[in-house]
Formats: structure tokens, sequence, C-alpha cells
């Protein structure tokens, strides 16, 4: 081989690993920039998680311990360290509850709500008997402690709107159209009038129409003595209803850091003892 042959080999043969070396280092620096964003990523991630947990416990301790009314805080945008969030909050004694409420109420606000899987008489049918064997399960475990027996699993009290839907035979639409009208949350199945929506207050079994545009009108401009005058006008509709908030109250939140990314979380919260829990959290999602 010529000894210029013999160079250019070598030649092609230094680029060659210099190409190779190149690619290796731009591959390792791909590899190391995408960790630091992964890094960065979970990093925001963390930080979001802490400022919506940190919203959620701020909120709980305005609503709960300072008892703020729940419609001066839902809606604000409020900082905190490392960014700002903001809380919707829902009155859950506003609703009707599956477990508290009585029938003809329970019955009135299925059909209100457009469910349609099944009629408001079988829906409360199946419902009262899931709720009449929970008491006789309570009654039954009751016996049993003193005993020294356990209480049977069946028959307690629902849980949540899902698992209604399980033990009633609830269609997913109905599950859907339901979710605005009914809680778990308001074990005394009184409906709280100043936090109901206009939907469930059309539900209520009885409410006239004055008597309704009556109450809608007073939230709006609420006035020294409307609540005790309220109360007087609402005789007519029995015990079933009341202008008391709580105890439940269900929280979202949602937090935004520094960059546009936001974080959301929901939860129902009620009160505690001062001392040692300020608030309960009775559900948690994300």
């Amino acid at each position: 081989m010529h000894r210029a042959d013999r160079q250019g080999f070598v030649l092609v043969a230094v680029i060659g690993i210099l190409s190779l070396i190149a690619a290796l280092t731009g591959s390792a620096l791909l590899a190391l920039r995408s960790s630091v964003e992964s890094v960065a990523l979970a990093d925001e991630e963390v930080a979001l998680s802490g400022l919506a947990h940190a919203g959620m416990s701020l909120t709980a301790y305005r609503l709960l311990l300072e008892q703020k009314p729940a419609e001066t805080l839902s809606g604000q945008s409020l900082p905190l360290p490392g960014g700002r969030f903001v809380a919707s909050i829902r009155d859950e004694a506003g609703l009707v509850d599956l477990n508290g409420s009585k029938p003809e109420l329970l019955a009135s606000v299925y059909q209100a709500s457009g469910a349609s899987g099944m009629s408001p008489d079988t829906f409360v049918a199946r419902l009262v008997a899931w709720r009449d064997e929970a008491k006789g399960q309570e009654e039954a475990g009751k016996g049993g402690s003193e005993r020294g027996g356990k209480r049977p699993a069946s028959g307690r009290p629902l849980r949540s709107l899902d698992e209604a839907a399980s033990i009633l035979g609830l269609s997913p639409r109905d599950v859907r159209a339901l979710a605005h009208f009914v809680t778990v949350y308001n074990p005394d199945g009184k409906v709280n009038v100043l936090s109901a929506s206009r939907a469930v207050l059309e539900a209520l079994p009885g409410i006239a129409r004055p008597t309704l545009e009556d109450i809608l009108a007073r939230r709006r401009n609420p006035a020294p003595g409307d609540v005790a005058a309220l109360k007087s006008s609402l005789g007519a509709l029995g015990d079933g209803i009341k202008t008391e908030p709580g105890p439940a109250y269900r929280v979202g939140i949602t937090a935004r850091g520094r960059t546009a990314r936001t974080k959301s979380v929901s939860a129902v919260i009620a009160s505690g003892n001062a001392e040692l829990a300020p608030f309960h959290i009775l559900e948690w999602s994300e």
C-alpha cells in the first residue's frame, strides 16, 4: 500500500471514530437533558401538589374554624408561596341525602333530575328497602356486640352515589343526572334552602312559585332578619328543610404554580375536634 493510501485510510478511520464519539456524546446529552426535564417536571408536580394541599387546608380553616361564608370564599384567587389557588365550595346540606331524606323528597328529586332508568317509585322502594335493612342490621349489630358478635357489613348506610348505583341498579346516565341533586353527607336529610340550587328547590314537594322566588331573592340581596322571616314563611313545607349550612362541604382546589401547569384536587370536609384535628376529610380525589 502506498504511503498516501495509508494516510487516507487513517484519516477516514479517525473521522469515523470522531463521528462515533460525537454521536455518543449527543445521545448522552439528549439523555441528560431528558433526565433534567423529567426531574424538573417531577419537582413542579410536587410543588403543585403542595400548593393544592395547602389551599385545601387554608380553605377548610377559614370555612370551618373562622366560619367564613362559603359564597365569600368560593371563586377567590388567593396567593400562596410559589403560586396561587382558587377554591370552589358546595354546601352538602343543599342536597337531598340518600340515607336521611324523606321518601317523597327522594322520589321528587329523582324525577326532577331527569333520571329515567326506573320509575321514581321503584327508585324509592329500592332505596327504602336498603335503608330498612341498614337499620335492622344496626339493631342486630348492637345486640351482637353485647354478645361479642360482629355487625354484618351488608345493609350499612350508602357511602357514595357510585355505591348507590351498584346497589340500586342505577344506570350511568342516572348517576350523572342525580350527581347535582343528591349526597350522602347531609345526615339529617333536611335541605338547606339558603344554599340549595334552583333545581333542587324546584324539586321540593309542595313548594309554590312565589315561595321559590322569595327564597332566591332573599339570597341575592340578604338583609338583617331575612333568615328568620324566611323560616316563618316556609312552615308549610314541613320539617324537610332548614336554613343552617353544613356539616359537610365539597371543596375543589385548583392550584397554579409559576408556569401554566395546574393541579386540581377535590375533597369533602367536615368539622373536627378543634384542638386535635380542626377538620376531617371524608372523601378525597385528584
